[in-house]
């Protein structure tokens, strides 16, 4: 997450993740990471969905994609 965001084939994948996500994650850390796909700053982010700061937000992307990775892998314990 430091500065760089992972590889994606395309936007198309990216909607399918996000999609998939709707029901896979909390609706704080589902916006945050649509959001953060859509390169919005960390600043950004926590304003608009009223965290505390860039750090709390970079928390909620952090939370989101682990729990993808948890789900892909088949053992999101959500």
């Amino acid at each position: 997450l430091v500065g760089e965001r992972p590889p994606v084939t395309n936007r198309g994948t990216a909607r399918e993740l996000l999609r998939y996500a709707d029901g896979a994650m909390p609706e704080p850390q589902r916006r945050a990471l649509e959001m953060w796909v859509n390169c919005d700053a960390y600043a950004d982010i926590a304003s608009t969905l009223g965290l505390g700061g860039a750090v709390e937000a970079e928390r909620a992307v952090r939370a989101a994609i682990e729990r993808l990775r948890r789900r892909f892998r088949g053992t999101d314990d959500a």
